[in-house]
């Protein structure tokens, strides 16, 4: 979703304001019952916490014809094109999730430990993960302070995927001086250390030049 970039601790999207919410259901009535059936009950649960970012979110959905619509709200189908994923920096940052059909590419942006980036992507039939770690091991406190990833970091953070699910992960965002190191560390902790019986993850460096299908 194009537009303002995904909200962090630091720099929170403002809270809609009376008028901005009553614009904002009147731009969500649809012709559909379902899809009204599902947005009012939205609303419900969610009106007092609406902020800017999540009007715009909605006001993309709510470019799509009705039958499109009803479609993501059943996960029949996910979204095309490019959908935000929650980043953790130290400026505002997003990930994204970019599919062909059913299957998604997706890129973590600049992050640090974030369990709602992996809460969507067990959401999401991923067909390949591009995920940020740009420090070794013994950066691991400048990598915390950064709000970026190190081996260590990275292994906890990849607990959280689905063991049902399997897609190779592409190591990018790595310092230039580093890269070895960090790759070698990585190799490491996955040898020894599976998320859950007889699992492993296929954890690679992501080239200059490489190029994907999905």
């Amino acid at each position: 979703m194009p537009g303002m970039p995904a909200p962090t601790a630091s720099h929170p999207s403002p809270a809609l304001d009376a008028r901005a919410l009553s614009k904002l259901h009147w731009r969500c009535r649809r012709g559909l019952l379902e899809n009204d059936l599902f947005i009012e009950q939205f609303f419900l649960r969610h009106e007092g916490e609406l902020t800017t970012f999540h009007a715009e979110g909605m006001g993309a959905l709510m470019d799509l014809a009705d039958n499109d619509l009803l479609d993501l709200l059943l996960r029949r189908k996910e979204p095309s094109d490019a959908l935000d994923l929650p980043a953790v920096h130290t400026v505002p940052a997003v990930g994204y999730a970019i599919s062909a059909g059913r299957q998604c590419w997706v890129f973590s942006g600049d992050t640090e430990r974030n369990p709602a980036l992996w809460e969507r992507i067990n959401q999401l039939d991923v067909a390949m993960l591009v995920i940020e770690t740009a420090f070794s091991n013994r950066e691991k406190d400048l990598a915390r302070r950064s709000l970026h990833l190190s081996p260590s970091v990275l292994a906890d953070e990849l607990d959280f995927i689905d063991t049902r699910k399997r897609f190779p992960i592409y190591i990018t965002h790595t310092k230039p001086a580093e890269t070895e190191q960090i790759m070698n560390e990585i190799q490491r902790f996955d040898q020894t250390v599976a998320s859950g019986p007889n699992v492993t993850h296929d954890i690679r460096w992501l080239r200059a030049g490489q190029e994907f299908a999905i």
